[in-house]
């Protein structure tokens, strides 16, 4: 496991995933992480990358397929809802830091060729939760503030195959502008298959990340289209899916791994590395130089008034050596502006 270009570093990895991660949710506040599979759903606690015991009495309802968090702006309450290959739709409520009991299990019905939830989509502002199913059928519910699920409606939609589902949001490999569809860039991949491609938006939406069939994870300058990293995962596998969030303002990238027959699966967190760095031409940026004169200001004031050294005057005398050695080449220029400079500590 590797970053190419050094601009991140592995920050975690989540233990106690077993086959392949079908799905990822990041909790919006950079809290818990959960994953969901063939042995269902687990979450994490990000800060200690801690496994948390699943709720007590919750039933196996099938591979887990689909996830989000629900949280209420204006409510500590929060959960996860996720879905399953068999029709169910769950919700977990946190009880306490560090347990969730599950509130809601119920069986939607889909088409008649596929009964998985493919998606699931959560808008926090009007606490609205739509659910697809991968064949034909499209449902839409309100969680209220006791996290209760309200049906509002569930349609079918005859031969249509929905994949994905969101609010109002916009995604993918190539980046298109909503109100005029205007193709903004797309961003190369190598491929040996043509799979979907799992892309996400990350640092403050100054990048994208996207996933590959051989084990490497692409960061992309959205505006640019130049690779700002590219992550080695350690092994030549199908990465999927892939979710970022902040945690202390520090941009997370966290990736998993869909291949087959693949037992043990650690769930990795990749970190942004904050660091200054120098121009195209490899001069010093204004952040450096900026820091500099902080050090030196710092210096001067500690020999100053703390072991009485004379820096002040030993300054002046400097500046005025330096103005006499320079008067000859100051011959009718303005020599008052350098006279008349004074620092102040």
């Amino acid at each position: 496991m590797q970053s190419e270009k050094s601009r991140y570093q592995l920050r975690s990895l989540l233990q106690g995933k077993r086959g392949p991660v079908m799905c990822l949710a990041a909790h919006p506040l950079g809290t818990y992480v959960a994953s969901g599979g063939e042995d269902g759903t687990k979450i994490w606690d990000l800060q200690k990358a801690a496994l948390i015991c699943s709720p007590a009495g919750a039933g196996q309802c099938g591979t887990t397929t689909a996830m989000t968090w629900i949280i209420q702006p204006d409510d500590t309450e929060e959960g996860l809802a996720f879905g399953t290959d068999d029709s169910y739709l769950c919700i977990w409520k946190r009880e306490k830091p560090n347990e969730f009991i599950e509130i809601h299990c119920s069986r939607l019905v889909g088409g008649n060729i596929c009964q998985e939830i493919s998606g699931i989509a959560y808008d926090a502002s009007s606490g609205q939760l739509a659910v697809a199913q991968c064949a034909e059928s499209v449902h839409h519910f309100i969680i209220d503030p006791s996290m209760k699920l309200v049906v509002v409606k569930s349609m079918k939609i005859p031969q249509h195959w929905p994949q994905a589902i969101t609010f109002g949001q916009m995604g993918g490999v190539a980046v298109y502008r909503l109100s005029t569809t205007d193709r903004l860039k797309t961003f190369d991949v190598p491929f040996a298959m043509r799979r979907i491609r799992n892309v996400a938006f990350h640092d403050g939406n100054r990048a994208i990340v996207t996933r590959s069939d051989h084990g490497k994870v692409y960061i992309f300058d959205w505006r640019s289209g130049d690779i700002i990293d590219i992550i080695d995962i350690g092994v030549k596998d199908w990465v999927q899916p892939i979710v970022t969030v902040e945690k202390a303002g520090i941009p997370l990238v966290i990736f998993g791994r869909l291949g087959a027959n693949i037992g043990k699966t650690d769930i990795q967190i990749w970190e942004k590395i904050d660091r200054p760095s120098k121009d195209a031409n490899g001069r010093i940026t204004f952040q450096e130089s900026a820091l500099a004169i902080m050090c030196l200001l710092s210096t001067m004031f500690l020999l100053e008034n703390v072991l009485k050294v004379p820096v002040t005057e030993y300054v002046f005398q400097w500046l005025n050596l330096a103005i006499e050695q320079t008067e000859p080449y100051l011959a009718g220029k303005d020599k008052d502006i350098i006279h008349n400079t004074t620092i102040y500590l």
